[in-house]
């Protein structure tokens, strides 16, 4: 079972899962959003509860929020902070991987 255990699959996938968020926030990585926004709710569950913690995540529909999200009016969005690039949509772990350039 080389040292898995019985749910060690899962829990492998919820570790690099966290690894890759805890690198994309270190690469300076945005995730832009909206509480009632249909898609940021999937990109939520592709992360995870869990994985989320690790990112920063901007809720666009509070007003504090409303000066720096002007710039993104589609959600999810994506941001490098560094870069300035700017991804828009839905993406799995493996694109968000890619478009990060974490290699987790």
């Amino acid at each position: 079972d080389k040292g898995y255990g019985r749910y060690g699959a899962i829990q492998h996938s919820q570790q690099l899962t966290d690894e890759l968020m805890k690198c994309i926030d270190n690469n300076n990585w945005i995730f832009y959003g909206a509480h009632s926004c249909g898609a940021c709710k999937q990109q939520k569950n592709i992360i995870g509860g869990q994985s989320l913690e690790y990112i920063t995540f901007i809720d666009c529909e509070l007003s504090e929020n409303d000066e720096i999200c002007l710039p993104y009016d589609k959600y999810p969005t994506w941001v490098n902070t560094d870069t300035d690039v700017v991804i828009e949509g839905v993406k799995t772990l493996l694109e968000l991987k890619k478009m990060t350039n974490c290699r987790i």
